[in-house]
């Protein structure tokens, strides 16, 4: 976790652009759909709002766009950050769903 919380709504999450990481968000597209677990197995399903690059030093950009959840990584080389805006679509307690 960078900052945040999916309990506030206001989480970013950051990982390397590594295959078993986060390379995979940078194909999302507005409409898809990223599922978060807590470690009390709580669901929060969230859907991509838009994508956008973010230049490493934009730190505000990044922690005060009022998205319940927000996923980046570096591009390839570096230079710039790969980011996913989302927003809360449902939470499913987790007592809820092995009833």
């Amino acid at each position: 976790m960078f900052m945040g919380s999916v309990y506030e709504r206001n989480a970013i999450i950051a990982a390397h652009n590594y295959k078993s990481h986060f390379r995979g968000i940078m194909g999302l597209s507005p409409g898809d759909k990223v599922i978060f677990y807590d470690l009390a197995g709580n669901e929060f399903r969230y859907t991509v709002a838009f994508c956008e690059v973010l230049q490493p030093t934009d730190i505000d950009a990044m922690t005060s766009s009022g998205f319940d959840l927000s996923l980046f990584t570096c591009t390839i080389g570096g230079k710039t950050r790969y980011t996913v805006r989302c927003s809360i679509s449902n939470i499913i307690p987790a007592e809820t769903k092995y009833q």
